[in-house]
């Protein structure tokens, strides 16, 4: 510290350590002023100042620097100011609430402003020729080794226009007329050192092609020395071939995409390391490059030959929007395949048809192209030239030749010229037959460079028949169905010829493809659509009237089959099935016949009947075979039976009489159950399956109807009113039950007397049940319900089975059964259950059983149609489409449910009329195990007393007895007195 003033001079100055502070001894307003030395810190090149200042809201500072234009920076500033004057700096600043002053000042040097700049440059241009113009786009990178670059100055090419110009901080660019050529003059906005790039962009148009053109890069001026690279660029559409180059050294391409970071494939880089290089380029319109291989199979048949050209290209060099094949005469295109492909014209050119394919879109490497031609022809030729597809415009031209032939013509070579003759499991996909292979010369020929003849005869088909015949005979008539499985081999045929007996009737022949059937006699001739090899089989069926004897009685029957001509061998079977109560035994059998089991029948001739009882096997035609039958008679079998009888009756005191019968009835074919009501007797209600009921009328005889329910049983009810003569007073009682046509068993019937009387002295064929002691019971309103509910909870019960049974039937496939118990629920009320879970799980199956039987019913329609489509196409001029059918599963469906609506409405219905039996007075119980003999009625027979009648000759014993009893009293007592006195 060199110097202390305050003012006023009450202030005194203090140290503290490494600090000096000031103590001002009384408020007010106080100046100080301070002088004290303070070091400089830095080097020579940049000076440092910095120390410690009083605390203050702001500070100024002035500061003046023995140095002409230093260049200051001060970063604990607010803001300031440098002026330089007389050698010296001068910096005036404001300062912030800082308590230190840090300031940095560079002594004066020479600017780079003032030096003359050293400049190099780098050249590398790219030079694009592609849509009619020849593009540049040169980069230029500056390298400043001494001042600094503010304005770059280039030479633009003579006939150039100027397109675009790129840098970083450009302020103005503008282009001047200097001569042939022009300038481009681009100013900066600073001096930029050490480095630059510049990016020019200019183009000139070509006029015509081929030609020569010079290649000139924009010239940088005021430059030291310039070096740099040229590449090339060209199109698909264009060559380019480099004439002269003089000043040019050829560089990889690498070495131009470094500097530059294209990634376009090059034509060709050259270097330079003087700018008066010269390089002319000869451009022209590249042509297409085309290389194929093409493979030509022929296939040669009876009635036409079918060539397949697939020719495959490799186009270099240039896209192709079109390709060009010349074809065969006299053949027809059938069709042209391949990628993008607009359309094909086939025109003449003088002698030749050329085929055109124009194609969507430029093409270029790797296209397929097939080619299908046919020619018909009437007969079959000894020799024939095979000519092929033969593709135009090709630099290079390789193939194969695949000569085959269909089945029943066989073909070989019998002449070649420019080809050679290669095992065809080395042409590309293979095949079969005589392969060849050529390869063109160039240039390529427009005319097939080979020579093909090849000689083709025709083969004959070998043809073996296997017959297999279904004989079936009845007690009324004999069917037969023959399958007849012909094996074809070298030759294709159409026609097969059949020997059909001329007793057989009604003879139907089916199989695929058959377009005719003609009958001369016994003989059949069938054509087919088509020609066919390998396996087909035809089936016939057939009818002959016959007809067995009496019961007992021989009846003779001679199997014939049908036989097969023309073939190399016939074998076959011939099994014999026995229907309905016929016993077939051979009577006599030729040598030609070999029994056989029937397991040896063979697959394709359909699965073997369970009443097959013979089998024959013949390695030859013309077998014999006498059979005879005998008829017997039908052991009975029980077709319904009555699994339990209920039956309640209730008797009143006058005799009147109510009875319920409730039968679980077994069906398994009747159509009615007989039933016998007791004379006099008047029914009120029947029910069968739940469902209300009018019960027919024969002979004085009931006939409820039944259906068919294989295993479940079928409840019916009858409520009948009748009367019998019961005593007053006492008497024999005799009580006959219904009597039915079919057996029943587990018999229960249980009376309801009148109290009043006393019964005695049981019999009948029903037993009384001993331990069922007589109970009097009163038929109250709690009664009448629960005798509802109970046959509300026995409906419940029969619907739920019925929908079991609905569901084990569906589950199985037996549509019938299944048909029969939805019916049989739905009477129960199934489907308009009381709990909806129920109501759904209903229509649930009865949606599944709609869709079976309308699938049923679909496939049965459209066997039908494909079993009669060959009578329909006999004329041969109907097309498939116009003798389908259009079937649906929605369709048949519908068909189906207006079929169940048709027979509801040919039921007649009849309204339920239920009556509850008043089980009113003393019960009584019989029971009976089995009742196998039909038509007779179950019997009770009892004495019945009346407790409460008046009895007068009771009554007068019994006044006699009293008074006889009285007079003895009287008498002793009398005569004990008489003997006491």
């Amino acid at each position: 510290m060199e110097e202390f003033v305050a003012t006023p001079t009450n202030a005194r100055l203090l140290r503290q350590g490494n600090s000096v502070s000031v103590r001002l001894s009384k408020k007010g307003e106080t100046t100080l002023r301070l002088k004290f030395l303070v070091k400089l810190g830095g080097d020579v090149t940049k000076r440092q100042l910095a120390f410690a200042i009083p605390p203050a809201l702001s500070s100024r500072l002035s500061l003046t620097a023995d140095e002409a234009e230093a260049a200051v920076e001060f970063p604990t500033a607010v803001s300031y100011h440098s002026a330089s004057s007389r050698q010296q700096t001068r910096v005036e600043a404001v300062m912030g609430a800082g308590e230190r002053v840090e300031l940095h000042w560079t002594p004066r040097v020479k600017r780079a402003a003032e030096i003359a700049a050293t400049i190099f440059c780098q050249n590398a241009t790219l030079a694009s020729f592609s849509g009619g113009v020849m593009s540049l786009r040169s980069q230029l990178d500056y390298q400043v080794t001494q001042g600094e670059l503010r304005e770059a100055r280039v030479r633009l090419p003579a006939g150039h226009r100027l397109l675009r110009v790129e840098g970083e901080s450009i302020r103005t660019w503008q282009v001047k007329e200097d001569g042939a050529s022009q300038i481009l003059t681009v100013e900066l906005l600073k001096g930029i050192s050490p480095g630059y790039r510049l990016t020019v962009e200019t183009e000139r148009t070509i006029d015509t092609l081929p030609g020569d053109f010079t290649v000139e890069t924009p010239r940088p001026l005021d430059v030291k020395r310039e070096t740099g690279f040229v590449a090339l660029l060209g199109s698909d559409e264009l060559g380019l071939t480099v004439e002269t180059a003089p000043g040019l050294q050829k560089v990889d391409t690498s070495e131009f995409l470094k500097v530059t970071a294209q990634t376009n494939a090059l034509a060709g880089a050259y270097q330079f390391l003087k700018p008066d290089f010269a390089m002319t380029v000869r451009v022209e319109a590249l042509q297409p490059q085309v290389e194929a291989v093409v493979s030509n199979r022929v296939r040669i048949g009876a009635e036409q030959i079918q060539i397949i050209g697939k020719v495959d290209y490799v186009i270099k060099r240039a896209g192709v929007f079109a390709l060009r094949l010349a074809l065969p005469k006299d053949f027809r295109v059938e069709s042209v395949t391949g990628n993008e492909i607009a359309q094909w014209i086939e025109r003449p050119e003088a002698d030749n048809r050329v085929l055109e394919v124009p194609l969507k879109q430029r093409t270029l490497g790797s296209y397929a192209l097939q080619v299908s031609l046919v020619k018909a022809q009437k007969e079959l030729p000894k020799t024939m030239d095979v000519i092929g597809v033969h593709p135009l415009g090709t630099a290079k031209l390789t193939g194969y030749v695949v000569v085959d032939a269909e089945v029943g013509v066989q073909a070989r070579t019998a002449s070649f010229d420019g080809l050679t003759e290669v095992p065809v499991s080395t042409v590309p996909e293979g095949g079969a037959g005589l392969a060849y292979k050529f390869i063109a010369g160039e240039p390529v020929p427009a005319r097939q460079p080979w020579k093909l003849t090849v000689a083709a005869e025709t083969i004959e088909s070998w043809v073996r028949a296997e017959v297999v015949n279904w004989l079936t005979l009845n007690e009324t008539l004999a069917s037969g169905r023959a399958v007849v499985r012909y094996e074809i081999q070298n030759a294709p045929v159409n026609e097969f010829r059949l020997k059909i007996p001329a007793a057989f009737r009604n003879v139907e022949i089916t199989g695929a493809n058959i377009r005719r059937r003609d009958q001369n006699g016994e003989q059949w001739r069938i054509e087919l659509q088509n020609k066919v090899v390998g396996a087909q089989v035809l089936t016939v069926t057939w009818e002959q009237a016959w007809s067995a004897k009496e019961q007992g009685q021989e009846s003779p029957f001679d199997a014939a089959g049908v036989e097969v001509p023309g073939v190399e061998r016939e074998t076959g079977m011939l099994a014999v099935i026995a229907r309905s109560q016929l016993q077939i035994a051979p009577k006599s059998a030729s040598v030609e016949l070999i029994r056989a089991d029937v397991q040896e029948l063979p697959d394709w001739a359909g699965r073997a009947d369970e009443s097959t009882v013979l089998v024959y096997r013949y390695l030859h035609p013309g077998y014999k075979l006498a059979l005879e039958a005998r008829r017997f008679a039908q052991a009975e079998v029980l077709q319904a039976l009555v699994d339990n009888v209920r039956l309640t009756t209730v008797v009143a005191d006058d005799g009147q009489m109510m009875t319920e019968l409730a039968l679980s009835v077994r069906n398994n074919g009747r159509q009615f159950l007989e039933v016998t009501l007791p004379k006099g007797a008047q029914v009120w209600s029947a029910f069968v399956a739940g469902q209300a009921v009018r019960p027919s009328l024969r002979d004085g005889k009931l006939l409820l109807p039944l259906e068919r329910a294989a295993d479940a049983s079928i409840p019916v009810e009858l409520i009948y009113a009748s009367a019998e003569k019961f005593p007053r007073t006492k008497g024999a009682v005799g009580l006959a039950s219904p009597a039915l046509d079919v057996p029943m068993k587990n018999a229960r019937w249980e009376l309801y007397l009148p109290p009043d009387y006393g019964y005695s002295r049981f019999a009948g064929t029903m037993t009384r049940e001993p331990d069922a002691a007589p109970v009097v019971r009163t038929f109250s309103a709690l009664e009448y319900k629960e005798a509802e509910q109970e046959k509300r909870k026995e409906s419940e019960l029969a619907a739920t089975g019925s929908r079991d049974e609905l569901r084990r039937n569906l589950a199985a496939g037996k549509l019938d059964d299944a048909n029969r118990a939805y019916r049989m629920a739905e009477r129960y009320g199934l489907a308009k259950g009381k709990e909806a879970k129920d109501t759904a799980e209903f229509k649930k199956l009865e949606t599944d059983l709609r869709k079976a039987q309308s699938s049923n019913l679909l496939n049965a329609q459209q066997e039908v149609v494909a079993n009669n489509f060959a009578y329909f196409a006999q004329d041969g001029a109907k097309p498939m489409q116009e003798v389908q059918v259009q079937l649906d599963a929605k369709t048949a469906e519908q068909q189906w449910e207006r079929l169940q609506k048709a027979q509801e409405v040919a039921s007649a219905t009849v309204r339920p009329l239920r009556v509850n039996l008043p089980t009113r007075g003393l019960r009584h119980s019989f029971s009976q195990v089995l009742q196998t003999e039909v038509g007779k009625p179950m019997l009770v027979s009892f004495v019945a007393s009346n407790v409460k009648a008046a009895n007068w000759p009771a009554r007068v014993a019994w006044v006699v007895v009293a008074f006889v009893g009285m007079w003895a009293l009287v008498r002793w007592t009398l005569g004990w007195k008489t003997a006491a006195a």
